[in-house]
């Protein structure tokens, strides 16, 4: 089965500390054109763990084949397989410290009621091979209609490294958007998604969304 690949994870496998993360924001208008930009950096530590290993007992199975990782702790019929009722141990490798990173860049532009948009961001999650790094960038734009309403087309474009010698996991999603002001600091948006993921064998889900929701600001 296909797995979920979703957007940039800056923590895909949790324990990260001793984080620093930066962002700069630069925001200008000239002649009617309202310019933003902003990017970050960020990294963290996560330590590695020492060798280990545990013991499982085997409920069900007959004659089950060892992995690279196991050995038999109990052997209830003497056969050197994993049957029913025999304890395996499994051991765990060492692993090193890591220090992942994450940046990102974005930006929009608005003029005679269009904002155009694109930002870009990468995860480097520091792992041999580079297994698990991601990246993702997203694209559109929006259109402030007269009179209350305002309509977006926006797309995310992502791929996560599943390592040497495999395909690339990707993820992408389109979204179509509308979004009607009720009064002060109240909107009311209406949208459609369309994702689909893929992984590295080439396994594809694909879904379908639609949504509303009441926004509130204070």
């Amino acid at each position: 089965n296909a797995a979920n690949n979703g957007p940039v994870d800056f923590d895909e496998d949790g324990g990260l500390r001793d984080i620093f993360d930066i962002g700069l924001k630069y925001s200008q208008s000239f002649n009617g054109v309202d310019v933003n930009i902003g990017a970050r950096w960020g990294t963290g530590e996560r330590q590695g763990s020492a060798a280990g290993s545990s013991n499982d007992v085997v409920l069900s199975g007959v004659d089950g084949t060892l992995g690279s990782t196991q050995t038999l702790a109990f052997d209830a019929d003497s056969d050197g397989l994993a049957d029913a009722g025999d304890v395996v141990t499994t051991a765990t490798a060492a692993t090193s410290d890591r220090d992942p990173e994450t940046w990102g860049i974005g930006g929009s532009v608005a003029v005679s009621g269009f904002t155009f948009g694109a930002a870009y961001v990468e995860n480097d999650t520091d792992k041999s091979g580079g297994v698990g790094d991601q990246e993702g960038f997203n694209v559109g734009v929006a259109y402030d209609l007269a009179g209350p309403w305002t309509v977006g087309l926006e797309g995310y474009f992502g791929e996560i490294d599943n390592g040497a010698g495999k395909n690339d996991s990707e993820y992408d999603a389109i979204k179509l958007a509308a979004s009607r002001k009720l009064g002060a600091g109240v909107s009311w948006d209406v949208y459609y998604v369309y994702a689909e993921s893929k992984n590295d064998a080439g396994d594809e889900i694909e879904g379908n969304l639609f949504a509303t929701a009441i926004n509130l600001s204070f």
